[in-house]
């Protein structure tokens, strides 16, 4: 928290933020960024899989292969998880590893979902993020985008105003999901 709260507060001593924080002033501000993409990697908002039909021909798929017509899909909890695409601390809330190589970075926004295992569409890299969060293509949420400019602007105005701390550092905290 210190960190993103140090970057907010330099961006305002250059004069780089207003109140409220814009659109634009928040897409530079890359601890924010980092948070914001290590935030929906470890709490996905829709916990079901993204189901895909395999294609006519059919596929491979991790070294298997599966007829067309096959129903595949990956929960997205599971895949936003995987050691060997986000590293050994896969588990542990660290926004730094978005702050790396650009080549890093992008095998890390692919490993958000399955982006690039069907075919070789491109998509620029605020895309690649959406896609373990928002789906994509025709099944991408209508909210995405609202959804964004919502939280790159409200989490940068709120921390100018309050400041913002958990009542201890080793307090065990409990997710869980009501129906």
């Amino acid at each position: 928290m210190q960190r993103l709260q140090d970057e907010l507060q330099s961006a305002k001593d250059q004069g780089r933020l207003s109140h409220p924080v814009t659109w634009k002033e928040s897409r530079d501000l890359p601890f924010l960024d980092a948070c914001v993409k290590e935030a929906g990697r470890l709490h996905p908002p829709f916990g079901l899989q993204y189901e895909r039909i395999v294609p006519d021909e059919g596929a491979k798929i991790c070294g298997h292969y599966l007829k067309g017509s096959t129903i595949v899909g990956i929960n997205p909890w599971v895949s936003h998880r995987d050691r060997a695409t986000f590293g050994q601390d896969a588990e542990a809330w660290k926004p730094g590893r978005w702050l790396c190589d650009e080549a890093t970075r992008r095998r890390m926004e692919h490993g958000l979902l399955t982006v690039g295992c069907w075919n070789a569409v491109s998509f620029s890299p605020l895309q690649l993020s959406d896609v373990g969060q928002f789906g994509a293509g025709h099944r991408s949420c209508i909210g995405k985008n609202i959804s964004y400019l919502e939280v790159y602007k409200l989490v940068p105005t709120m921390l100018q105003l309050y400041d913002v701390s958990l009542p201890s550092r080793n307090a065990s905290w409990m997710e869980y999901n009501e129906a």
